[in-house]
């Protein structure tokens, strides 16, 4: 009697075991009850430190299954999931398998916004705009593009500024596409352009070690972009912005993006540039807006003013490479006016912004060419030896910008037709070949004679 009494206490205990044991995704638990949590908690342990170390091959089994059960116990399921499907998919050759796979991502991120979608660092939108990401990559040509801009739509606008690059970056390209199968949605993509190179300077303010980067590179990559994309045509800009930017006249920042916009799109010399310029220089003086104003003046023929404008746009800028545009710009306006010494101060300011840009430089050379005879007026011996120097800037250009040698030595050879000949340095003992001289006038550098 005693060991039927055993028997059947076991048996109803087993039971009990049997009735509490509930999976986490039975339930909607952390880990669920009873044997099933135990299990669940033991694939976790198992499936971890295979995918910390990367070997996704034997993480696969322990994560499928503590996946499957409790798809509530932890973040890293969805973290470290994601990297073994992509495992998974790059190593799957069967097309219908492939997409099988695809669909479980995709699921899987829908699973990480249901049970991990309040977290504060990744809340369901970022979740949201890699889940896009990640589909556009995988489905390549076969991708629903309207779902996956739904997708990247809904993150940007709950995120802008806090947008990932990569996010950005497939926001404004897949607009960029309708725009290419819809021309009617021209404004519609330089709108989403403007947005996202905004958000990514507000990312880039606050970006660290390769995210900055990184960032840069997407911004190159979609200005490119759009400047090749037929979006940005300067008629086409002129007619949408021109209603718009008298309308928007207080508005710095509409002002702002505009001429911005214009700039990338090159369009410096279309009306509608120079009206944005003047308004927004008249509210908030900027590079930008100095800029627009000068090269107004220089359409106007007004060098005086347009020097002027650059030189604040010059004091303004922060940007080196920007700094370094505008003062080569004032050197090729004091150029134009003949005003040899102060052209050269700015060429020689420009490169050291930009010491790897050869046109500071020619600037120069082609400054002693041409002044060589009001040099020296009466010794046309030494004014061709002007060119010696001429030929010094000349060289500093070529090892400056190596890319522009084979132009820089045509410009060589001309030059070298003009040096003293042989008859005539008999005339000059101080012309000697390998002597050092000291040009004179405003030039006052030294050279070789040749």
């Amino acid at each position: 009697m005693k060991s039927g009494k055993l028997i059947i206490s076991a048996l109803l205990m087993m039971g009990a075991t049997s009735l509490f044991a509930q999976t986490g995704a039975q339930d909607g638990s952390k880990y669920g009850k009873g044997e099933d949590s135990i299990r669940c908690i033991k694939n976790m342990s198992l499936y971890e430190p295979y995918a910390k170390a990367k070997n996704y091959k034997d993480a696969l089994e322990f994560w499928a299954l503590a996946y499957e059960e409790c798809p509530a116990a932890s973040k890293n399921l969805y973290i470290y999931g994601v990297k073994i499907l992509e495992w998974q998919i790059q190593n799957e050759k069967d097309p219908a398998k492939r997409q099988e796979l695809i669909n479980k991502m995709m699921n899987l991120y829908d699973n990480r916004i249901k049970y991990f979608g309040n977290d504060a660092q990744w809340p369901a939108n970022r979740i949201l705009g890699n889940k896009a990401v990640d589909y556009l990559a995988l489905m390549g040509d076969k991708a629903d593009k309207k779902q996956a801009f739904q997708w990247l739509n809904e993150s940007i606008k709950a995120r802008q500024g806090q947008s990932s690059p990569e996010v950005v970056k497939d926001w404004v390209l897949t607009s960029e596409e309708f725009f290419k199968a819809n021309p009617s949605l021209r404004e519609e993509y330089i709108n989403h352009y403007l947005e996202g190179m905004g958000y990514l300077d507000t990312y880039l303010a606050t970006a660290k070690g390769g995210m900055v980067q990184y960032t840069e590179q997407v911004k190159s990559l979609l200005s490119q972009r759009f400047a090749a994309s037929g979006a940005a045509d300067c008629d086409a800009l002129q007619a949408m912005y021109a209603p718009k930017v008298k309308e928007n006249k207080d508005n710095i920042e509409f002002l702002k993006s505009t001429i911005a916009l214009l700039r990338r799109s090159r369009c410096q010399e279309s009306d509608v540039y120079f009206l944005a310029s003047e308004y927004a220089h008249k509210i908030q003086p900027t590079m930008e807006s100095a800029v627009g104003m000068g090269k107004q003046a220089v359409k106007k023929d007004d060098l005086n003013q347009a020097i002027t404008y650059f030189q604040e746009a010059s004091t303004l800028a922060t940007d080196a490479s920007d700094k370094a545009e505008i003062d080569l710009n004032i050197a090729s306006l004091y150029f134009k006016r003949r005003n040899y010494p102060q052209a050269r101060t700015y060429a020689l300011r420009s490169l050291e912004n930009d010491p790897n840009n050869a046109t500071p430089y020619i600037l120069i050379a082609n400054m002693y060419a041409s002044d060589a005879r009001n040099i020296y007026p009466s010794d046309p011996i030494m004014a061709q030896a002007v060119y010696y120097a001429a030929v010094d800037k000349l060289e500093r250009a070529k090892s400056a910008d190596p890319s522009k040698a084979s132009e820089i030595n045509s410009m060589i050879s001309s030059y070298r037709a003009n040096f003293p000949k042989n008859e005539d340095v008999f005339m000059h003992q101080d012309l000697e070949k390998g002597k050092q001289i000291t040009i004179g006038g405003w030039i006052q550098e030294k050279t070789t004679v040749r």
